[in-house]
């Protein structure tokens, strides 16, 4: 009877929750840009170019192979002027209830330091960016081209990010640092972009 009351309880309570607007569509996990009126809309990889060697195959992976994680194009469609980027780290609101849900971009994220900035390399003629370099016999990702970056909170859960240094003509992208320790390269997103 207990049992039956509390499951009540909670469907009568779900069933009148409501989401406030404000809070969910103005505030929630992004990167944006130009004072954020901009938005970063996310990539997923379009696939990864292996390379076999001979000595991979002989010594069973002891020697290992080379696996490039790719996006699709080599220019991405957002196109950026300026170099300063706003993180948001906020949740959706429910009765002013903090919504648990995991956001597969930012994985649990709570500020910029858990991210990394990346610049591609470009492939002209396959028409794709290579992200990073990932030794499959040792398991060792290796990433040569990381920006160091600077933040500021400027609000709770808002963070002004911007480069150490100016961003030359290229293509680059945020992600979220797990990428060098996940066996699976595919459950993330890169916040990719142009600088022209």
């Amino acid at each position: 009877m207990k049992t039956a009351l509390v499951l009540l309880f909670l469907i009568s309570f779900f069933s009148n929750a409501q989401y406030d607007n404000t809070y969910y569509s103005e505030l929630e996990n992004g990167i944006t840009y130009l004072n954020g009126t901009k938005k970063l809309y996310p990539s997923v990889l379009g696939g990864h170019k292996i390379k076999k060697t001979g000595l991979a195959f002989l010594t069973f992976g002891i020697v290992p192979q080379e696996s490039k994680p790719f996006l699709l194009f080599s220019k991405s469609s957002q196109k950026v002027d300026e170099q300063k980027f706003e993180f948001n780290f906020i949740k959706p609101v429910l009765n002013d209830l903090i919504v648990p849900e995991f956001d597969r971009y930012f994985r649990d994220a709570k500020s910029p330091k858990e991210f990394l900035l990346i610049k591609l390399e470009k492939n002209l003629r396959k028409d794709i960016r290579y992200v990073i370099k990932e030794k499959r016999g040792w398991g060792a990702k290796i990433i040569a081209k990381a920006i160091a970056f600077s933040f500021d909170e400027i609000e709770p859960g808002v963070f002004e990010v911007t480069p150490n240094t100016k961003l030359k003509k290229g293509e680059y992208c945020f992600v979220h640092q797990d990428i060098l320790s996940s066996p699976n390269t595919k459950e993330f997103g890169f916040f990719d972009f142009s600088i022209e």
